[in-house]
C-alpha cells in the first residue's frame, strides 16, 4: 500500500528472496502475485540463484524509463544536454583504478580496499575540467575469463560484461598496470578490447612510487620494455603514476586530452597523399602472382578514430604486413600517439 500510495509513478520489480531451489522457489515465489507488482523473482542471495535474471529486469526498465523520459521531455531537453567524453579506467583487480578515479575528482567517491574485488559494478562521476565536460567510469577489475566462466559467482560475471561494455562505450580508456608486477597476459587481452573496439587508450604504470630512486632514464627504459611487450597497443601514450599523489591527476588528464586531440584529428588530403607517396616510394605495394599492387590515392574517411581508405586496384593484394607498414608510416609523418588507426583498401569501383 505504502508504494502504489507514494511511488505510483515508478516501476516496481518484485524480488522474493531465500528460494534457493529453482523449482520450489518458483513454487514459493508464486503466492506472490497477488501483491499486483506483477511476476515475482525468485531468487538466493546466498547462491545468486535467479540474481542475473533480476538485473536483467531492472536493466530493461532504466531503458525503458530513460526513452519515456525523453519523449516526455521533448527536443528542447535534449539541446540543453551535455555531451561527456567518457574516460574508462580498466585493468586487473587491485591496480589502483579506484583510488585513481577519486585523485581525480578530489573526492572519496570510490570505495578502496586492499582486497582484489572491492568495485563490482561500473560508476560514472560526472566533472567538468577546463572546457571539456567528462564522465569519468571506475570499473570493476578484470580477471582471466577462463577464471570468471569457471567461477559460480554470478556477481563477477556481471562486473566483467560491465567493464567490457565500459571498453566499448568509452572514448579513451586508461588502462593501469602495477608497476611491480609489470605488464601480464592478461594486461596484454585488456589491451587487446581497447583496439578491437577503437578507443583511444593511455597506459598508467601505477604506483611508481614503489621506487623511490627511479629517474627519467629507468622510466624510459621501462617504457621500451613495457612497449616491446605490449605491441599490440604500442602506440599508446605512456605515463608514470601513484594514485596517492595530487601529480598523477594532472598527468593522467594532460594525457586523456593529448589522446582525444589525436583520436578526433583529421589530415589535409594533401598531406595524407605526400606521406603515401613517400612511403610507396620506400616499399613498392605488394604483389600476387600477376597482380601487382597499386595505390591511386587515399581519404581520411573519419575519426574517433581516424579512419582512412585506400583505393587501390587488387585489395587482396595488400596484406596484413603492408597494411601495418602503413600505419608505421602514417604514425611516423604525422604521430597519432594515443589512437588506433583503421586502415581499409578499396577497389577504384568501391
Amino acid at each position: 500500500k505504502w508504494l502504489r500510495h507514494n511511488h505510483s509513478d515508478k516501476e516496481i520489480i518484485l524480488s522474493v528472496n531465500k528460494c534457493e531451489s529453482t523449482s520450489i522457489g518458483d513454487a514459493l515465489s508464486t503466492d506472490f502475485w497477488r501483491l499486483g507488482f506483477g511476476e515475482p523473482h525468485a531468487v538466493s542471495a546466498i547462491s545468486a540463484t535467479g540474481i542475473y535474471e533480476l538485473m536483467e529486469s531492472v536493466q530493461k526498465a532504466l531503458e525503458e524509463g530513460k526513452r519515456a523520459g525523453k519523449r516526455a521531455s521533448g527536443a528542447s531537453a535534449s539541446e540543453d544536454e551535455r555531451e561527456y567524453t567518457r574516460i574508462a579506467f580498466v585493468g586487473r583487480p587491485n591496480v589502483g583504478k579506484s583510488s585513481m578515479v577519486n585523485n581525480i575528482l578530489r573526492a572519496d567517491r570510490m570505495i578502496v580496499n586492499d582486497a582484489s574485488g572491492t568495485t563490482t559494478n561500473s560508476v560514472d562521476s560526472y566533472i567538468t575540467i577546463g572546457e571539456r565536460d567528462y564522465c569519468f567510469v571506475d570499473t570493476a577489475g578484470l580477471r582471466k575469463l577462463a577464471s570468471v566462466q569457471g567461477s559460480n559467482d554470478v556477481i563477477e560475471r556481471l562486473s566483467v560484461k560491465q567493464s567490457l561494455r565500459s571498453i566499448r562505450e568509452s572514448d579513451v580508456a586508461v588502462l593501469l598496470l602495477d608497476a611491480a608486477m609489470g605488464p601480464t597476459k592478461q594486461d596484454f587481452r585488456i589491451a587487446e578490447e581497447c583496439q578491437k573496439h577503437g578507443c583511444a587508450c593511455v597506459i598508467a604504470v601505477n604506483k611508481w612510487d614503489i621506487f623511490p630512486e627511479n629517474e627519467y632514464e629507468d622510466m624510459l627504459d621501462y617504457k621500451e620494455a613495457l612497449t616491446e611487450s605490449m605491441r599490440n597497443i604500442s602506440w599508446a601514450k605512456v605515463v608514470f603514476t601513484s594514485a596517492l599523489e595530487n601529480s598523477s591527476r594532472k598527468k593522467v588528464i594532460r594525457a586523456v586530452e593529448s589522446c582525444l586531440a589525436e583520436y578526433q584529428r583529421r589530415l589535409p588530403t594533401a598531406l595524407l597523399n605526400q606521406i603515401v607517396q613517400e612511403a610507396t616510394a620506400w616499399n613498392s605495394p605488394p604483389c600476387s602472382g600477376t597482380k601487382a599492387g597499386k595505390i591511386y590515392y587515399c581519404t581520411q574517411a573519419s575519426v574517433r578514430p581516424p579512419s582512412f581508405v585506400f583505393f587501390v586496384n587488387h585489395p587482396e593484394v595488400f596484406d596484413d604486413q603492408y597494411t601495418k607498414y602503413m600505419e608505421n608510416q602514417l604514425r611516423k609523418a604525422a604521430n597519432f600517439e594515443g589512437t588506433p588507426l583503421r586502415i581499409y583498401w578499396r577497389g577504384k569501383g568501391g
